[in-house]
């Protein structure tokens, strides 16, 4: 294989984006299915609307969602029932060849022609009730995390969402009514991308995917993603919030907001670079942390730097504090480690071997964030086109920029 994100791109007659793949000789199907819309989409006062949908539609098939799972397991593949994210929603199964058809009905069934009941809806709060107990131990720390959100996400298109899975009051205040129209709304062909990996032939698979549920006219339009944010309408901010719990040492999170100017390849060299220059002068230099690394998130219009370190004696606290400014202020200061770290980050994007999950989730990800594929050769490009610069330009973002810092202690 010689370059794994290379695909052939259809449209359907009724809208329906289709992303494939051939794979001569491959005994399985690999599928996924991206509704682009999400959180983002959830109306006011109706947070965790996109989510509940992504749980109810399965439930259309007639069957448990545990009979589902376990159909799909006893031919040998897998199914993952929905995922919902900021601005997407995804789907995913796994079959042999003769099972495709009527995996493709299944998926395309609910996914096309879901009807919403007051009685599906009623008994399906309590357990989205509990997955909000899941991620929050009360609900003061559900409103701790607003906190946090609001403040750090004020003035961009992510001000108004109240998390993924909504709140409380929100969730109870959720009609079928309201579940039906959103569907109605954004799971249509048009605002729906599938990507198919397997050994069909594209006319063959495409004559498959037509004849199902998935080849039906509804209409719709696909949503438009949002543009790069303007960050000089983002008025910078600095807030700590400190928190008192039972823990036996320290821990910081410090979160910023970064511009959407520089492609993911360069900002994933950044991302490599902070982290190893922060581990080495946090547990290899000072030896006062296990850990310390750096993650950058894709919100689509801009991105969130988040630094985290999980755990330090309570009396490093400020040299750690003061640690994390100047990595950031020293970059500029590293340009032969840069080219050290670029070297690593081109050589293992090069010798990664991709299984055919790892092709499909890249994919999704990048129908999610771009609502297009790029080829391996063109992501490389961006690698190498990376330059020490790059790493200045976003370094200085973080000094007159929106940060939220949690620092958390005994």
């Amino acid at each position: 294989m010689k370059d794994p994100f290379i695909f052939e791109k259809s449209i359907l007659e009724n809208g329906l984006t289709v992303v494939s793949k051939q794979i001569p000789g491959k005994k399985r199907v690999d599928v996924g299915f991206v509704i682009h819309a999400g959180a983002y989409q959830d109306p006011v006062g109706k947070s965790g609307l996109a989510h509940f949908v992504e749980h109810l539609a399965p439930h259309n098939s007639g069957l448990s969602i545990s009979q589902i799972l376990k159909n799909f397991d006893l031919a040998g593949g897998f199914a993952e029932l929905g995922e919902t994210r900021f601005f997407d929603t995804s789907y995913q199964f796994c079959c042999p060849l003769e099972n495709f058809e009527d995996s493709l009905d299944f998926f395309g069934k609910f996914l096309m022609e879901a009807l919403f009941d007051k009685k599906a809806v009623l008994n399906e709060k309590p357990i989205i009730i509990n997955e909000f107990g899941e991620k929050y131990a009360c609900d003061r720390d559900y409103k701790k995390h607003m906190i946090q959100l609001q403040e750090l996400y004020r003035d961009t298109i992510l001000a108004k969402i109240k998390g993924v899975v909504g709140s409380k009051k929100d969730i109870r205040n959720i009609t079928h009514h309201d579940l039906q129209e959103f569907y109605n709304t954004y799971y249509t062909p048009q605002n729906m991308s599938v990507v198919v990996l397997s050994s069909f032939k594209k006319e063959d698979l495409l004559k498959k995917i037509s004849s199902s549920p998935l080849g039906k006219k509804k209409s719709g339009k696909r949503i438009v993603l949002p543009e790069p944010a303007d960050f000089e309408n983002i008025l910078p901010s600095d807030y700590t919030e400190r928190r008192r719990n039972r823990v036996s040492s320290g821990m910081i999170q410090v979160n910023h907001l970064l511009p959407k100017k520089f492609p993911r390849g360069t900002v994933q060299i950044f991302e490599k670079l902070v982290s190893d220059l922060l581990f080495n002068k946090i547990r290899e230099e000072k030896r006062i942390a296990y850990q310390a690394n750096l993650d950058i998130i894709d919100h689509v219009s801009f991105y969130e730097s988040i630094i985290y370190i999980p755990s330090f004696e309570l009396k490093s606290k400020n040299i750690i504090w003061r640690i994390i400014m100047e990595t950031i202020e020293q970059v500029a200061d590293n340009e032969e480690f840069f080219d050290e770290v670029k070297k690593i980050t081109i050589n293992k994007f090069n010798l990664y071997e991709h299984s055919a999950e790892g092709i499909l989730s890249s994919a999704m990800e990048m129908l999610s964030f771009n609502h297009i594929t790029f080829s391996k050769k063109e992501l490389r490009d961006v690698l190498k086109k990376t330059t020490f610069q790059d790493m200045i330009e976003i370094s200085a973002c973080y000094k007159n920029g929106r940060s939220f810092c949690i620092l958390e202690t005994p």
